[in-house]
């Protein structure tokens, strides 16, 4: 974790916006299995802050300090991506955290790669005055809150926009809450209430808070798009994700790491792939910078992983003695080294290298540095990409045998991940048979990933065991995890055979590999 995560709500709701004298307490009455708990009428003040070029608004990232109601405070509002319509995670401080002007150092350094150089300040004054309607089930458990807001948005030159909005709030995320929401939500539809995905400051703004972000989502692509289109396309997906799952390692959300040192992969895997398509030299800075970010968030998660792995076997293991002395060591040891690469990895996080480098992908997309060849058709060219990736794999799986070393079945994983991202590319604008290509290799990377995991874990596990601090019986009992990794080996060597014959097939049946 690089930085500690502040007070956290989920955020599930719907908002519609109603002409000023609508009453919402008569859409309320006769709702299956609820019972109006409660009112209450508040009056909220908030000061919204944002860059002048309204960065975090066309991020869909809300900035405020509120006075007034039950949840006065600092709050950083961000988008969730999952199935879940108008899911919002709600990032909380108290007032005490910063004046008026003076926004807190946490929230700033949060979304740091979305700002990159530029400031926040203040935005906009909106004053609400809500009345709230608290809706629970027959066991009094609360269901679902309905918030009847008159908001006056204003600047420091004066009023901007007034306007009456409902929301509607899940309280306690479950199959009835999300029924009642359902219902409240068409009932006021019904009326000619106009849905709103929007904040109450963004929609007051106006077209330059719904225009879209820094990376932009370009998707989704037609069959005959040309390579440019694809190019840009590919590496705005790519640097969203980056960005992305950026704010969630900083708020030290599970998996960022890995998400985010995959999407510096991909870019790098892509890049290279477009070979012949972008200037060499453009790529290649790219590549390198790119190559530097993985590696350092590489460090952190390949410690997560096997610190996950080897405390979880040494659980596994029948003495609890034995358990507890390998756990022992192995936490020390890994916790340290971890410490010391979560440092570095911030570092780089907030370093003007990592910056330049976003800026350089940006500028990337907006601009491609393409070469005549771009202007073909997407199609072709990302097959011939999947058929050299797909060639350069197999010709690695022909000389591997079950007891090929650890460097070599390490290099066809390499090969794999990269016939992997191009195929995911590809299916983008393919066919069946490339997207089932593509679900084929993931098997296969997942095994050969299970199989370098294992190595790993035997390495370090060697390389413990003859440390002058491991006791004799921590010895043992490391050695007992040592057999445990070799025999995994193995079999996710037999487990690769297995996986093969299928993948191998169906990139045959994407006309990559030709029989005979």
């Amino acid at each position: 974790m690089l930085i500690m995560p502040s007070d956290t709500h989920r955020e599930v709701e719907v908002k519609l916006r109603v002409a000023g004298d609508f009453d919402v307490t008569g859409y309320l009455d006769d709702l299956p299995g609820t019972t109006l708990v409660g009112t209450n009428t508040a009056q909220l003040r908030a000061t919204y802050y944002d860059t002048s070029e309204l960065t975090l608004l066309r991020w869909g990232i809300t900035l405020r300090r509120r006075e007034g109601g039950t949840d006065a405070g600092w709050h950083l509002k961000l988008p969730v991506t999952d199935d879940q319509d108008g899911a919002r995670e709600e990032l909380r401080l108290p007032l005490a955290e910063g004046a008026t002007g003076e926004v807190p150092a946490e929230f700033v350094s949060i979304v740091a790669a979305l700002l990159r150089n530029r400031h926040v300040e203040y935005l906009a004054n909106v004053n609400t005055t809500r009345t709230t309607y608290m809706l629970a089930d027959k066991h009094a458990d609360s269901l679902v809150e309905v918030a009847d807001d008159h908001v006056i948005v204003g600047v420091n030159t004066g009023q901007i926009a007034i306007f009456h909005e409902i929301e509607v709030e899940i309280l306690n995320d479950s199959k009835h809450s999300r029924n009642v929401l359902r219902e409240i939500h068409n009932r006021i539809l019904d009326t000619g209430a106009t849905p709103m995905n929007l904040s109450k400051l963004a929609s007051a703004l106006g077209t330059a808070a719904g225009e879209p972000p820094d990376v932009p989502d370009l998707g989704p692509l037609s069959t005959d798009c040309l390579a440019i289109d694809f190019i840009k396309y590919v590496i705005a997906e790519h640097t969203r994700h980056l960005l992305l799952a950026d704010v969630g390692v900083r708020r030290g959300v599970p998996d960022s790491i890995h998400q985010m040192r995959v999407a510096a992969r991909r870019l790098r895997s892509t890049l290279s792939s477009f070979k012949g398509l972008v200037d060499v030299e453009h790529t290649r800075r790219l590549r390198t910078e790119l190559s530097w970010i993985a590696h350092e968030l590489g460090a952190v998660r390949d410690r997560e992983v096997l610190l996950d792995r080897l405390t979880r076997q040494a659980a596994e293991l029948s003495d609890q003695t034995d358990t507890e002395t390998a756990a022992s060591v192995i936490r020390l040891e890994l916790q340290q080294q971890l410490e010391t690469v979560e440092c570095n990895a911030l570092l780089a996080l907030r370093g003007s290298r990592y910056r330049d480098l976003i800026e350089d992908l940006i500028t990337t997309i907006a601009q491609p540095p393409v070469t005549e060849a771009a202007s073909q058709p997407a199609q072709k060219l990302l097959n011939v990409m999947a058929q050299r990736t797909w060639g350069k794999l197999e010709k690695g799986v022909r000389s591997l045998s079950l007891t090929s070393p650890d460097t070599q079945w390490h290099m066809v994983r390499i090969q794999a991940k990269r016939a992997r991202y191009t195929a995911d590319a590809a299916a983008t604008i393919s066919g069946k048979a490339m997207c089932n290509y593509a679900r084929k290799l993931a098997t296969v990377t997942d095994i050969l990933g299970d199989l370098h995991d294992a190595h790993v874990a035997e390495l370090f596990l060697r390389e413990l065991a003859q440390s002058p601090n491991v006791s004799g019986r921590q010895g043992l009992a490391l050695g007992r995890l040592l057999d445990l990794q070799i025999q995994h080996n193995h079999t996710e060597r037999r487990r690769f055979t297995k996986a093969w014959p299928p993948a191998r097939a169906a990139a045959q049946k994407a006309e990559l590999h030709k029989s005979g």
